[in-house]
């Protein structure tokens, strides 16, 4: 079989050092990525400085954070058009591959001829509410997945376009699935107990300001790609999931006026059809555009 080549994409915002982590484990890769393409989000802590000496990657220097749907769409667009890779894996700078990944996904893609996603964390709705599916060592067809550390085809991307750039967080994986789901294309998790990615997320530690501004991004977006999906069902059960979310945040945690008033405030935005950076998750000042 013909060997394909990979991209390797990565999104990296002011996380100098968790950066260097995350780049010493795609160097422990049993395969490694053909070319690495590394979008740096506006970083200020010494990330471009650092970039500058790593003349073997492919790097783009924005002005300011886009977030990471994005950066994605950015890089995978360069890598597209420069490289020409035949698959796209993607990564969020606060994820750990073990060695195995990349040749896992690559192997199992390469068995079904991937036109498509495959992950190795997947979910399905159950009444809008997504249930992780343990897939095991087969590949199994689900309703989205992760765009961390999946891998994406390039005649995906030829057939549905990028990830949408005007979510900022949140939500850009589940929508670009949805639209290869609509044209038809395979969307799946294959897993394997060797096969593993430490995720930090490190922007929504528990009761820290950043589940605060994720609850925000998370009610807006999907309202906003509820607009392009939209059906009677799937408003039902987006109103009863959010409706689960604001009733647990009344109950338990820290900052529960926040959380509840920045997730309201995400619906109305969703329903007004706000896009882009609506809310600074540093300062959580709201500009709307």
């Amino acid at each position: 079989m013909t060997e394909r080549k990979v991209a390797l994409v990565l999104v990296t915002f002011n996380r100098l050092e968790i950066l260097k982590t995350n780049l010493s484990y795609i160097e422990r890769q049993t395969k490694n990525p053909d070319f690495i393409v590394i979008v740096n989000n506006g970083s200020t802590d010494g990330t471009t400085e650092f970039l500058i000496t790593k003349s073997e990657f492919h790097i783009i220097n924005k002005e300011e954070n886009l977030g990471f749907g994005a950066g994605l769409a950015i890089g995978i667009s360069y890598a597209k058009n420069s490289l020409n890779p035949e698959y796209f894996w993607l990564m969020d700078d606060d994820s750990f591959p073990t060695p195995q990944v990349l040749s896992f996904l690559y192997d199992n893609a390469q068995k079904i001829n991937l036109n498509g996603a495959l992950g190795i964390t997947g979910f399905d709705l159950k009444r809008g509410i997504p249930k992780e599916v343990d897939a095991g060592n087969r590949i199994t067809e689900v309703g989205f997945i992760l765009a961390d550390n999946a891998l994406v085809s390039k005649s995906a991307y030829d057939s549905v376009g990028n990830f949408r750039d005007d979510l900022f967080m949140m939500c850009e994986d589940y929508d670009f699935c949805l639209r290869l789901k609509k044209r038809g294309l395979f969307v799946g998790v294959v897993q394997s107990d060797e096969v593993k990615v430490d995720r930090k997320h490190l922007g929504s530690q528990p009761n820290s300001q950043g589940i605060i501004w994720r609850g925000y991004y998370h009610a807006r977006n999907h309202f906003l790609i509820l607009r392009s999906n939209f059906s009677v069902e799937n408003l039902f059960f987006y109103f009863y999931r959010q409706s689960k979310y604001l009733i647990h945040i009344a109950l338990f945690g820290k900052n529960k006026w926040d959380r509840f008033r920045f997730r309201i405030l995400g619906i109305w935005h969703g329903i007004k059809g706000y896009t882009g950076k609506t809310l600074d998750p540093i300062t959580l000042k709201i500009s709307k555009n």
